[in-house]
C-alpha cells in the first residue's frame, strides 16, 4: 500500500507536510496485525470484506480502529455488522 492510499482514505493519515513521515520511518500502532490487516482492505480500491464471517473481537477491534484513523470506507459497515 502506498502512502498516497492512506493518505486518501483517512484525514489521520493526511498530515500536514511539516509532520509527514517519510517513506522509510515505521510507526507503531497499537493495534493487532490482524485488525491492521482489515482496515487496510478499506483503504484501497476494491471489494471491502465479508464481516459476517469475522470474529466479534476483531470486529469491535476494527471498529475501534476505524473510528481512531478515521477510515470512514469502514466506519458505518462496522457500525452496521455491530448491530
Amino acid at each position: 500500500m502506498q502512502l498516497h492510499d492512506l493518505q486518501t482514505s483517512s484525514d489521520v493519515f493526511n498530515a500536514p507536510e511539516s509532520t509527514q513521515y517519510k517513506p522509510d520511518d515505521v510507526v507503531k500502532l497499537s493495534e493487532s496485525s490482524s485488525v491492521i490487516g482489515l482496515l487496510l482492505l478499506y483503504m484501497k480500491r476494491g471489494r471491502q470484506p465479508d464481516l459476517s464471517r469475522v470474529d466479534f473481537k476483531l470486529l469491535a477491534g476494527l471498529a475501534e480502529a476505524a473510528q481512531k484513523y478515521e477510515v470512514w470506507s469502514a466506519m458505518e459497515v462496522t457500525k452496521l455488522q455491530m448491530q
